[in-house]
């Protein structure tokens, strides 16, 4: 399938998989009567099946899905076999443990492209990605901001930009690092300097950002600047804080 896309494997990495048994809180085992998981998932726990001749296996599309639905259907004689972190995100009880049938279980993951990718190591691009993407963070957020502008100048656009960003980072206990995207929209009245130019003066050298003009709106806050920042927060206890300084105040004042 891939050599038919015209794809390369630019980067590959192995993960170690613990599989568990999970179950709605109050299933015993001995009352499972079906098990369902991604069908890789359930040929890597043959032997636990096969202990449990009770138990009939039903394929679905992933693990965390099938947490998801037993969550749901609220099925007492059902279980899934996924993880510990996927059981525990759906609210279901872990029924047995490392129903793996190897102790070095684990799943070989592609990094696929289409072109060449850059300069840096693949190892590098991967490391990056997989710190993204499945160091147990919550996943993606969005923040919004907003600030007037003194003047249609380079300085003040620069400076409102950097203003509005720091306190942005500050106020939500983020660093550039866990920003993902930002799009900045200037008023028609502000065109002397791109946003994204303040931000690379930050420092936000590996940030994807984009830069658009606001609708004309008859009576609109003038000379203003906003901005939409995707952010990877920290896993626990966190919620976005919006930011509206000087004049913009005026566009959420529920905040």
């Amino acid at each position: 399938a891939i050599a038919a896309a015209d794809l390369r494997v630019a980067a590959e990495t192995e993960l170690p998989i613990r599989l568990v048994c999970a179950a709605l809180p109050g299933t015993r085992l001995d009352q499972v009567e079906i098990l369902r998981s991604h069908p890789v998932a359930l040929q890597q726990c043959t032997r636990f099946v096969s202990h449990h001749s009770r138990m009939r296996t039903e394929p679905v599309h992933d693990t965390a899905g099938a947490a998801r639905l037993l969550a749901e259907c609220r099925d007492a004689t059902s279980a899934v076999v996924t993880s510990s972190e996927a059981a525990e995100a759906f609210g279901l009880a872990v029924l047995a443990r490392d129903v793996q049938d190897r102790a070095d279980n684990v799943t070989r993951f592609w990094l696929l492209a289409r072109r060449q990718l850059g300069s840096e190591s693949s190892s590098t691009r991967l490391e990056r990605h997989l710190a993204a993407c499945v160091d147990g963070r919550t996943g993606l957020a969005a923040v919004r901001g907003a600030i007037s502008v003194d003047d249609n100048t380079v300085a003040d656009i620069a400076e409102a930009t950097q203003e509005l960003l720091l306190t942005l980072l500050d106020a939500n206990g983020l660093t550039p690092d866990d920003v993902v995207s930002a799009i900045f929209t200037l008023t028609p009245d502000l065109d002397a300097i791109f946003p994204a130019n303040a931000a690379r003066q930050l420092g936000w050298h590996r940030v994807p950002m984009l830069c658009a003009t606001e609708l004309a709106i008859s009576g609109a806050l003038p000379r203003c600047l906003r901005v939409l920042l995707h952010v990877r927060p920290a896993a626990g206890d966190w919620s976005p804080s919006h930011i509206y300084l000087g004049e913009a105040r005026v566009l959420r004042r529920d905040l």
